[in-house]
């Protein structure tokens, strides 16, 4: 807004006051002039839809600034021209206006609200004190806006060190979590590798004690003439060193095998004896390789085959 005008709106105000008009336009440019834009529309356009030149005026300026109502130069041309129709003006013509073209010029505010040959200097220069409460009203109101403005900012700040706050501290529990969990199944694994080594160790010392066991027992049946197939003790014999061979221990697999291939304590069984020696072998038994390449010649190639997958089978049990 110009300087002329922010003066003359000042002036609208002074000139409704001194001329006694009634108190529904008064309210209404009180309120116009407090910049309560609400409540002076609400006041003044019945009274200018009723013909009253200073709320038609007043309506055509809220509509030239956008005062309350959307900016409408032409709008504010039409209250314009029908308040100057009423005081002998010419209509202003706005067809082709700009958007922030002015809609009157201060001559014709002058003749508007003075009249010819009228001093208007106490309208275009209101009272010091009017002035200065405007301004201190208008300083109020940024000030406020100020403060609101930055309670809004840092509510916005903590808010966001909140949120932030809660998802460092749910990242750090969620992390926590992770190294208990993480912490139980190592503790948890290192229990399952004990005991599975307590019962491997267990098996081969259990294992050991039946290969020795046997052993004394087959030294023995050989001091005693082995006492043929029907002693007892032979029967004894390659159980243990079945259950030991079972159990993985080496010797006992030779020594299982052997027995199968000779048909001693156990019924002939060429490919069990061949499957037997076979494992043997593999665990880093020497002697039992040369049993079972000996084995071979009385074996077909049908017969070492089954003894082959017999041995695979043993394996997958055993992994």
């Amino acid at each position: 807004m110009n300087k002329f005008h922010s003066r003359g709106i000042l002036a609208a105000c002074f000139f409704v006051v001194s001329t006694g008009a009634h108190a529904g336009l008064q309210e209404g440019l009180n309120a116009y002039r407090n910049g309560n834009y609400a409540v002076a529309l609400k006041e003044l356009a019945p009274l200018a839809g009723h013909g009253d030149a200073e709320a038609q005026h007043c309506l055509g300026m809220m509509y030239e600034f956008g005062q309350g109502v959307p900016k409408d130069i032409k709008q504010a041309a039409e209250w314009y021209n029908k308040s100057r129709e009423q005081v002998g003006l010419d209509k202003v013509n706005l067809e082709n206006a700009a958007p922030d073209q002015q809609a009157i010029d201060e001559a014709d505010w002058l003749r508007m609200f003075c009249g010819p040959g009228k001093d208007c200097t106490a309208v275009l220069l209101p009272d010091a004190e009017q002035v200065k409460a405007e301004q201190i009203r208008l300083e109020a109101r940024s000030a406020e806006q100020a403060r609101v403005a930055e309670a809004k900012r840092r509510i916005v700040q903590e808010v966001q060190a909140e949120e932030q706050a809660r998802s460092e501290a749910e990242a750090q529990a969620r992390s926590r979590a992770f190294a208990i969990a993480e912490a139980k199944a190592r503790v948890a694994q290192q229990a399952r590798f004990e005991a599975e080594d307590k019962a491997a160790a267990e098996a081969r010392a259990s294992a050991a004690e039946r290969v020795e066991l046997a052993l004394r027992l087959d030294m023995q049946l050989g001091q005693s003439d082995r006492g043929g197939d029907k002693a007892p003790d032979i029967q004894v014999l390659a159980d243990l060193y079945r259950k030991s061979a079972w159990l993985g221990n080496a010797e006992a697999q030779r020594n299982i095998g052997k027995m199968y291939a000779e048909g001693r304590g156990v019924p002939l069984d060429l490919v069990q004896a061949h499957a037997w020696l076979n494992l043997a072998a593999a665990a880093g038994n020497g002697g039992a390789q040369n049993d079972m390449q000996l084995l071979e010649n009385k074996m077909s190639l049908e017969q070492i085959e089954q003894a082959r997958q017999r041995v695979q089978k043993w394996l997958e049990q055993h992994k």
